[in-house]
């Protein structure tokens, strides 16, 4: 089959409505496809048109003439190679990357994208996958995030050599596993700071009108009657709308702000005695400060917490002070490292705290230590428990949390738990209903 074949079937697959992979033919008909020749190391790419950013999202999708004129590089080949550099896009992970080794931040987002692929079915050339198989058993739902987490830390079993092309090999030495990394598609190194905005907004308008046609799809099979596919399911989590996790938060914790009868008011008449032509006070309703006393706040350090997610952390701590009485702070990993109280509105003890002394811990993690202070020094003691509003644990939740939280008092009479949380792990017990988790994007 010559690569005009292969282009045109693999343009034909992708909006055949019984694939499911209408909405990737979509995407990849905003650009133009263009075969020419490339470095071995490479198999393809997409880039963004960075002369007419404004103008159009339109931009190239770059394949190598290497693979695809050998005779057993297929269309579905060639169809793989085109989600996986639109995941990337979907995904955002070129703004994701921050601050991150770009090296280990590419094998952190192929190692994300390429275990998707694997499980939708989709067919890679010579099924080469860059999984790092490790991983894929400690973390397999991990995010990039997390993945990038695990492979810095395992950083000295990975050897990287610059192949010269802006491309790079990573060997894993532990396992021989060797795997072949470039730059994500919306990768926004050596930009200035007006393209660097320019592409932003490029980005999201791709990704709005992805979900838009998503939502058109969806509308489209239940008019038909059929149920969503494995790739259609993976595509609505992939883009649904996300609240802010801090928006979540704050109406989580206003939710347990329980309003009460106050002093009598005339602000607010009596509206039982007014069919009868008498005026009197009624009853005012304020938030009954003895529902928002005392927070405690358990901050997970474990060496599963990165840097940026302990500020999201220190962010939440924050913002609490303006809430609660008192706010007491447990950072731990397996033990509990910090106790720290902070009254309310104390935040020159907050910045003195994350200034000149910071979160301790960065071992493994466990929260027996913290849910047993919880049960003994705060829920044994009369006074102490009827002061507690509630308690926010910030964790990525690979603890031992299921198995713990049915051997607590305070759990059990529940009181207000909520779990903010850095990764794809959910507390489900319906037998619990004031255990919320919220996902800290």
């Amino acid at each position: 089959m010559n690569i005009e074949d292969k282009l045109k079937k693999a343009r034909i697959k992708m909006f055949r409505k019984d694939i499911g992979l209408m909405l990737f033919g979509a995407c990849a008909y905003k650009f133009d496809w263009r075969v020419h020749e490339m470095s071995p190391n490479v198999e393809g790419y997409i880039v963004f048109d960075n002369e007419n950013l404004y103008e159009s999202l339109d931009g190239i999708i770059h394949i190598n003439e290497y693979y695809a004129t050998k005779d057993d590089y297929t269309h579905d080949n060639l169809i793989a190679l085109i989600i996986h550099e639109t995941l990337h896009i979907l995904q955002k992970h070129g703004s994701r990357k921050g601050t991150r080794d770009p090296k280990l931040w590419n094998l952190a987002t192929d190692h994300v994208v390429d275990r998707d692929l694997k499980s939708l079915g989709l067919e890679p050339y010579q099924n080469r996958f860059n999984i790092i198989s490790d991983l894929n058993i400690a973390q397999p739902n991990c995010t990039a995030e997390q993945a990038y987490e695990w492979i810095y830390q395992n950083f000295p079993r990975f050897t990287i050599t610059d192949n010269g092309d802006g491309s790079f090999t990573i060997t894993d030495d532990r396992t021989g596993q060797e795997f072949t990394v470039n730059p994500n598609p919306d990768d926004n190194s050596g930009m200035s700071d007006v393209e660097k905005e320019k592409m932003k907004t490029k980005i999201d308008q791709f990704v709005s009108e992805a979900r838009a046609l998503n939502q058109t799809l969806n509308e489209k099979d239940k008019a038909r009657g059929t149920g969503p596919s494995k790739i259609q399911q993976y595509l609505d989590e992939l883009l649904k709308v996300e609240i802010d996790w801090s928006t979540l938060l704050e109406k989580a914790i206003k939710t347990n702000t329980i309003l009460k009868p106050n002093e009598r008011s005339w602000r607010k008449l009596n509206p039982y005695f007014r069919p009868h032509n008498i005026t009197l006070p009624g009853m005012g309703m304020v938030e009954e400060k003895e529902n928002v006393g005392t927070l405690i706040l358990l901050i997970d350090t474990s060496g599963s917490i990165s840097n940026d997610e302990l500020k999201k952390f220190a962010y939440v701590l924050n913002k609490s002070l303006s809430y609660f009485n008192k706010v007491k702070l447990l950072t731990h990993d397996s033990i509990i490292h910090q106790k720290e109280t902070f009254e309310q509105d104390d935040f020159t003890k907050f910045y003195d705290f994350i200034k000149n002394i910071g979160f301790k811990g960065r071992g493994g993690t466990s929260h027996q230590d913290c849910f047993e202070h919880i049960e003994n020094e705060i829920w044994k003691d009369r006074d102490e428990r009827d002061l507690l509003s509630m308690v926010i644990s910030l964790t990525d939740g690979y603890s031992d949390i299921e198995h713990l939280y049915k051997n607590y008092n305070w759990i059990k009479n529940n009181t207000p738990l909520i779990f903010v949380c850095t990764s794809n792990w959910t507390f489900n017990d319906p037998a619990y209903e004031k255990i919320d988790t919220i996902k800290i994007k």
